[in-house]
C-alpha cells in the first residue's frame, strides 16, 4: 500500500512539472505586432518584442488614424501572457496562441472587446510609434 502511494505521488510531481507556462519563446516571438481595436476602425495597438537571453521584453504604442495616442509603454510579459496598461486607461491582456497570433481583450474602464494581434509586416511600429 505504501509503495502505491509513493509511486502515485512521484507521478503527480512529474506531471505537475509540465503544468506551468511553456518554455520561453524562441526568436519567433521577437519583432513587431499589431492589432485593430475592435469597435474603432482606425485605432491600432502596436507592440515591439525583443529578447535578451531568455527574457522577452516589449514596448507598446497606440495610434488613432495617424495620431500617436501613447508610446513607450512597457509590455508585461509572462510567457505566454502579455499585458499592456497605458497611462490613458487603455488595457490589453492576451496570450500567444499556437496559430501565431496574440489573442486577448482590450478596453478602457468597464468596456472590453476581443483583440487579436498579428505580425506587423508593413513596418507600422517604426512608422507610427517613434517620434522624429
Amino acid at each position: 500500500m505504501r509503495v502505491h502511494v509513493t509511486i502515485g505521488l512521484m507521478f503527480a510531481l512529474i506531471a505537475c512539472m509540465n503544468c506551468g507556462s511553456p518554455l520561453p519563446p524562441s526568436s519567433s516571438a521577437v519583432g513587431d505586432w499589431e492589432g485593430r481595436d475592435a469597435p474603432l476602425h482606425f485605432e491600432y495597438l502596436h507592440i515591439r518584442f525583443t529578447q535578451q537571453g531568455s527574457n522577452l521584453q516589449g514596448m507598446a504604442c497606440y495610434t488613432s488614424d495617424v495620431h500617436l495616442v501613447f508610446s513607450g509603454v512597457p509590455v508585461l510579459v509572462n510567457y505566454p501572457r502579455v499585458s499592456v496598461s497605458a497611462p490613458n486607461g487603455f488595457m490589453f491582456v492576451g496570450e500567444f496562441q499556437a496559430n501565431g497570433t496574440i489573442s486577448g481583450n482590450s478596453g478602457t474602464g468597464n468596456s472590453s472587446y476581443p483583440m487579436t494581434l498579428t505580425r506587423d509586416t508593413f513596418g507600422s511600429y517604426a512608422k507610427f510609434c517613434t517620434t522624429p
